[in-house]
């Protein structure tokens, strides 16, 4: 593979990867709502599974537990 195509090929990965993450954590933020978790203890959970800022945590929740509705 050529250097080109090699940088094309390995920013796939990544943009990959991170979607998949983000997937996850929408779904983990959806399921605990669901399931009535206090968010506070959502919160935590991101921070410690996701390994997480606190505020960055609070970013995802915000946006994706705004999907819920």
């Amino acid at each position: 593979m050529s250097g080109l195509g090699e940088s094309i090929y390995r920013e796939g990965i990544e943009q990959g990867i991170e979607q998949g993450i983000q997937q996850g954590i929408e779904m983990f933020i959806l399921d605990n709502l669901e399931e009535n978790v206090p968010v506070s203890r959502i919160l935590e959970k991101l921070q410690r599974r996701f390994h997480l800022e606190e505020g960055m945590a609070r970013e995802y929740f915000e946006k994706y537990a705004s999907m819920e509705a």
